[in-house]
């Protein structure tokens, strides 16, 4: 499968969100961003939407 740059920017969310975020993406050893996609990804195969 080919790999494509994805930049996630723009979301607003409250303080404790982004706080647990960033907590939570530094318990797994990777960013913030990388943390989101993975979430999502997993979100889509559980759905049944990934090739």
């Amino acid at each position: 499968m080919a790999s494509a740059q994805l930049f996630l920017n723009g979301a607003r969310v409250n303080r404790d969100f982004r706080e647990a975020l960033f907590d939570a993406a530094n318990r797994a050893g990777v960013t913030p961003n990388e943390f989101c996609i993975t979430a999502a990804a997993e979100k889509l195969m559980a759905a049944d939407r990934r090739d």
